[in-house]
């Protein structure tokens, strides 16, 4: 039985439509009407729909039923498939998770859906991270010169570290590329696939994740120029984000007021937007952050204060997830002279981290020093011995190498001060022999120096100040030259 007028017509449109990449609904549409009244005609139309609506498995079975009839409706039909499920899937927002994405790669039936097939095998490859492979596939597809699949196959090739002219960069296609580079780790790679979009259309998205590739890899200005450039391109939590990133950025650079400026900005932001209070809480503990950092000790202190009643859901002390919080509230008050306040955020802390011990996780021996070295600090100034040693000894056993040597040098300063020297000279001779920071051996040489001269050895005194000028520290160095110039006079 032949193919009645009408089917045929109604077909050759939807085709036609196809070829000139209509609206999809209108192409959708065109193959609606163009489903043969005949069942023993070709199921082409079905083939158009099945592409057009995402239906992985009825495609597959029509598509095996006419390779097995042989003839030109196998190659008419893979044609269809290819042209429509390409689009199909680059509209989706997951292109390589799409449930056509295994019919596709799997295609022949003539050049067209052959050229697809490489560039869907090449993009699958990718997303596995065989980057070899895909750049072979890629290669092979943007051999064939077919579009759009070779010029795809070609900005692929391009975001795999090679060359595509201005006017044939997609830039959607290379961000998505990228954004799986990015996600990899393969942070390199990532930025040459982004820099290449961004040349073309930069976006808010692909300048704030520049800016966090050149902030993980320690390259601060060039964080703070893509952190710069979201700010002007988007909107939002991303816009937020980047002011808060940016603050961070300008306090490397040494920009406190503009680390500032950037944390007020993104603090501002933040509330504007009704963002979750949580993140209210972390824009406002970042401008707590820098404040502290520019010495504005009360406007830190009421921006940590602000961020504790964004966070706080329940009416109890020192969430933990805001620890950072309380410590910074707690350093802001003892500076502001509120050192009783001070010391009870900062126990609080300290409580919440439970008992200090060898095997203690990272994150709570984290918090636990910061307000043990805090509460040291605040017993150190009130000249405090017992409650000095009650914090900094456990710091000197359980804290890191650097954070043990400040410990003991603080601790040795609290009783030179008092004039305990056996023990001012037992905690300073640690600090040499257990770190070589400039700033605690210039100190521990000087004071052990200054000390050895006291009791008589002369000897010990020069060798121990040669060690402190040594080190060209701006506050000890200078006192240790003073004191062994006056050593020399005295001996000569």
């Amino acid at each position: 039985m032949g193919r009645p007028d009408d089917d045929n017509v109604a077909l050759q449109r939807a085709e036609r439509l196809t070829d000139e990449d209509a609206d999809l609904d209108e192409v959708r549409q065109a193959f609606e009407a163009a489903l043969p009244l005949d069942a023993s005609l070709p199921p082409l139309a079905e083939v158009g729909l099945y592409a057009l609506t995402g239906n992985p498995h009825a495609l597959a079975s029509v598509l095996e039923r006419l390779r097995a009839d042989g003839g030109a409706d196998y190659s008419r039909a893979c044609r269809l498939a290819a042209r429509l499920g390409s689009r199909v899937l680059m509209s989706s927002a997951r292109p390589v998770e799409h449930s056509l994405m295994g019919v596709l790669a799997r295609l022949d039936g003539g050049p067209e859906p052959a050229a697809n097939a490489l560039w869907l095998r090449g993009r699958l490859s990718w997303k596995r991270g065989a980057y070899g492979t895909a750049r072979r596939a890629w290669a092979e597809a943007a051999a064939t010169g077919i579009r759009p699949y070779a010029g795809w196959a070609a900005n692929g090739l391009a975001a795999a570290g090679g060359t595509i002219g201005h006017d044939d960069r997609d830039a959607r296609l290379i961000v998505e590329l990228a954004d799986e580079l990015y996600f990899a780790d393969h942070f390199d790679a990532a930025l040459h696939a982004y820099s290449l979009a961004g040349e073309v259309e930069m976006t808010g998205k692909a300048a704030h994740i520049s800016g966090d590739i050149h902030r993980k890899q320690g390259r601060p200005a060039e964080a703070a120029a893509g952190y710069e450039r979201t700010l002007e391109l988007a909107d939002g939590w991303n816009a937020t984000l980047a002011a808060y990133n940016l603050a961070q950025m300008r306090w490397k650079l040494n920009d406190l007021d503009g680390a500032v400026e950037a944390a007020r900005e993104a603090h501002r932001r933040c509330v504007a937007d009704r963002e979750w209070r949580e993140r209210r809480a972390m824009t406002a503990t970042r401008l707590g952050d820098m404040l502290a950092l520019r010495r504005d000790w009360a406007e830190a202190a009421a921006a940590y204060e602000e961020a504790i009643r964004m966070g706080e859901r329940k009416k109890r002390r020192t969430s933990w997830s805001l620890r950072w919080t309380y410590i910074g509230l707690g350093q802001a008050k003892s500076r502001i002279g509120e050192t009783d306040a001070a010391k009870e955020l900062l126990q609080d802390v300290v409580r919440q981290c439970g008992p200090v011990f060898e095997g203690m996780s990272e994150e709570r021996r984290g918090a636990w020093s910061a307000a043990a070295e805090l509460l040291g600090h605040i017993a150190k100034e009130r000249r405090d011995v017992p409650e000095a040693d009650s914090w900094y000894r456990p710091l000197i056993a359980y804290g890191t190498p650097s954070q043990a040597a400040w410990a003991s040098a603080h601790l040795a300063e609290l009783h030179y001060w008092l004039g305990h020297e056996d023990k001012a000279r037992g905690l300073y001779q640690r600090v040499l022999d257990r770190t070589d920071e400039a700033v605690l051996v210039a100190e521990a040489a000087y004071r052990l120096g200054e000390l050895a001269a006291k009791a008589g050895d002369v000897a010990r005194a020069t060798t121990l100040l040669e060690t402190a000028i040594a080190t060209d520290d701006p506050s000890f160095a200078p006192q240790a030259t003073d004191l062994r110039t006056r050593l020399i006079r005295c001996g000569s």
